[in-house]
């Protein structure tokens, strides 16, 4: 009866969880090098009753265009204002844009597209294949990145603009 919260049971790799303020799902983050996981946990308000529990333990996410993102670690989750969740990974951020709907078959991340303004119709993904370590979310709701190697970066609410890079030079 309790298989869902099995992955959560001795995880020493258990890094992070959130109880979203605009959303009835938790999250877990495990960052277990040889198996990292996303677990989404929704017990339907009503914890004395498992059995009306929604669960759904992710390894890869599927991204807006239908490109899997094969992340080998997960290392932190934050909410943002508009309860989009942002989830640091080693492939750089993905945004859970309807936490609640984990479940339904459609269910996909986004990333985060940066258009060239080159002419073309083409866009670069942010901090694509950066090791996101932390996000924060300040009182503009802009995002505050920490990555491992490349500096942090204080962003824009929808990520579109860098604020700020900080660097070990600046």
């Amino acid at each position: 009866v309790y298989e869902h919260i099995e992955p959560l049971i001795d995880q020493k790799y258990m890094c992070n969880m959130i109880h979203p303020k605009q959303s009835a799902t938790k999250w877990f983050i495990s960052n277990d090098p040889t198996k990292p996981f996303v677990l989404a946990l929704n017990i339907n308000g009503t914890i004395e009753n498992v059995r009306d529990d929604k669960y759904k333990k992710f390894s890869t996410f599927i991204d807006q265009d239908g490109k899997t993102i094969d992340a080998t670690s997960y290392f932190c989750i934050e909410e943002d204002f508009d309860g989009k969740l942002w989830i640091g990974t080693d492939r750089g951020p993905i945004i859970l844009t309807r936490p609640d709907n984990f479940n339904n078959s459609n269910f996909t991340c986004q990333r985060v597209k940066i258009a060239r303004n080159d002419g073309t119709n083409n866009a670069d993904l942010l901090l694509d294949d950066a090791i996101v370590r932390a996000i924060k979310v300040d009182g503009a709701n802009c995002k505050w990145i920490g990555t491992f190697g490349n500096g942090a970066y204080l962003l824009s609410p929808d990520g579109l603009e860098t604020i700020y890079h900080f660097t070990t030079d600046n």
